[in-house]
């Protein structure tokens, strides 16, 4: 299986966290691939440098696929996607996307990522800045494709029934209407 991040590759979003549970797969021979998407941040103080990039796929940690736009494209060559973010953020738009595409999800148990990845319905819910526990996450989803396919197809439920366009434009209509704005 393909776990893949997609994401701006600062600290926060968990990279490092990933990565350390990348390395405690593959010292145990795991077979799975880890792949980033996505690139460092410019003038961010804790962006992921290039250097630490190309150590670790130099070690066979992961696989870095480069920036792309048409992440339509990305979703489906991956079988599970993984945002171990540790601040607070609203809900992130790369889960989203992956419940649009109908893929399962693991992240982290915060606010955001909780709202979309229903524990044990389309995803696995871990806590934040914990390798082993994403290891472990990362193995269950790895080992049981059935599990997979059931996670995906409700990530895409959840994503048609709650962030479907319609919702969202909805949403703000009523919002706006209810407090007298526009």
């Amino acid at each position: 299986p393909v776990v893949m991040l997609p994401s701006r590759f600062v600290a926060e979003k968990g990279v490092v966290t990933l990565v350390e549970a990348a390395r405690i797969l593959h010292e145990e021979n795991y077979p799975i691939r880890i792949v980033l998407v996505g690139r460092p941040e410019e003038n961010q103080p804790t962006s992921i440098t290039e250097e630490e990039l190309q150590t670790w796929i130099n070690q066979g940690i992961v696989e870095w696929w480069g920036w792309f736009n048409n992440m339509e494209d990305i979703y489906p060559r991956v079988n599970i996607v993984c945002l171990p973010t540790y601040y607070m953020e609203g809900i992130p738009k790369s889960l989203i996307e992956a419940a649009a595409s109908g893929r399962p999800i693991i992240t982290t148990d915060v606010p955001g990522c909780r709202q979309i990845t229903k524990q044990g319905e389309n995803g696995l819910l871990v806590p934040p800045r914990n390798p082993e526990a994403l290891a472990k996450a990362i193995k269950q989803l790895g080992d049981d494709a059935e599990l997979r396919t059931k996670m995906g197809k409700r990530s895409r439920e959840i994503a048609v029934q709650n962030y479907s366009i319609d919702k969202v434009v909805n949403g703000y209509l009523s919002f706006y209407k209810e407090n007298g704005v526009g």
